[in-house]
């Protein structure tokens, strides 16, 4: 693991981060309305601009356009401002398109096709944009009577559709809302304390350790699931369904593997000196290079840092192949049988011969009868 500092040049501290869909930039946006983009692959600021003059960046997203890739930032104040292209010549250059968009600071922005949706704490407002410069208003909804008067939090897309979103408000109510239909597709209620919340591929996630006591109305319900912590920060990690960034209570982030049920990956950040913003938290995996990145910025900070780990794939080793033992009867011991001393002196001269010398021994010859005469 390897953690490296990004240098963004902000004249403030960062208030809000955003990865592109491809995890190859990095938009920061400060206090001050500064928006800077950092690059991993060149390892340097490419982009930095002084979106507003008068209001904090207090949301971030990226839309995807005919021209590019296109970043979309939302101001205290409630501008809404549009950079120029991602991926062409102008992205060099210093550009951007501002319109006023709400009365009121705009907390959460989703970027689709030629589409964006801003939201404030009572307003949900569906944007065109065809050409990534030009937005026209196609749609408001009042959101101050949806929930009991509660005001949202954040939103997220329903299963990547634009036109469906999910609203999180402050008195743990989850609602789908469809901008075709203009009404309200289900409702989650939560009377318990039931942490933190997500929703990712037809499901709501809860991160909290206690019981869920959760109901649901409506039409099309997604699933109830639940991760077995307690956080102050919950969030996917970009560009996977299973692996989430938890900040538990102490401070500490984790990746949970919600597949395998374990923690893949944990990150002391103690030694920052510094409370990390929950809003600069994110991380993105690169399944081809199997590189998990966590980016965080401490608070009062005007530089992030960077923390890259790579997988390593396991190889398994080989079977060990084992040679077959017979079965060994196990007898009785046998004791051995006295010999006579006459026996040990007869075994002794045995040994004895077997160590002596072979000796010529002399011997007589019987010649066979002969007519010569001896002489």
């Amino acid at each position: 693991m390897t953690s490296t500092a990004i240098l963004l040049l902000h004249r403030d501290n960062c208030t809000i981060s955003a990865l592109d869909p491809s995890g190859d930039f990095l938009a920061t946006g400060d206090a001050r309305g500064d928006i800077a983009v950092w690059s991993f692959a060149e390892q340097d600021t490419i982009y930095l601009d002084p979106f507003s003059t008068t209001s904090a960046i207090t949301s971030i997203s990226w839309l995807t356009s005919c021209l590019g890739m296109v970043l979309i930032c939302g101001t205290r104040d409630g501008n809404i401002i549009l950079s120029t292209p991602v991926g062409t010549e102008e992205w060099d250059a210093t550009g951007s398109t501002a319109f006023r968009g709400h009365d009121s600071a705009v907390i959460g922005l989703l970027g689709g096709l030629m589409a964006v949706v801003s939201a404030t704490v009572h307003e949900l407002t569906l944007w065109s944009c065809i050409d990534g410069i030009t937005c026209e208003r196609r749609g408001v909804c009042d959101l101050s009577g949806m929930a009991n008067g509660a005001s949202v939090v954040k939103i997220a897309e329903k299963d990547e559709s634009i036109m469906d979103i999910i609203l999180f408000f402050d008195n743990r109510t989850i609602v789908c809302y469809s901008f075709l239909t203009e009404t309200i597709i289900w409702c989650i209620t939560n009377p318990g304390d039931c942490g933190l919340s997500l929703y990712i591929s037809g499901a709501v996630i809860f991160c909290t350790k206690h019981r869920l006591q959760v109901a649901t109305t409506g039409t099309d319900c997604p699933r109830i699931r639940q991760v077995a912590a307690s956080a102050t920060h919950f969030s996917r990690v970009q560009d996977t369904d299973n692996l989430f960034l938890i900040r538990t209570l102490e401070g500490d982030v984790i990746v949970w593997d919600a597949e395998k049920g374990d923690v893949l990956f944990y990150l002391d950040i103690t030694d920052l000196g510094n409370h990390v913003h929950n809003d600069t938290l994110s991380a993105f995996y690169d399944k081809d290079e199997l590189l998990l990145r966590i980016i965080a910025f401490p608070e009062g900070s005007t530089e992030g840092i960077v923390w890259n780990l790579t997988r390593c794939c396991r190889r398994n080793p080989p079977t060990p192949k084992f040679t077959t033992l017979r079965d060994v009867k196990i007898k009785a011991p046998t004791k051995p049988k006295r010999t006579s001393k006459r026996q040990q002196r007869l075994r002794a001269a045995k040994r004895l011969r077997k160590a002596l010398p072979h000796v010529a021994v002399p011997a007589s010859v019987i010649l066979p009868p002969s007519d010569t005469p001896v002489i």
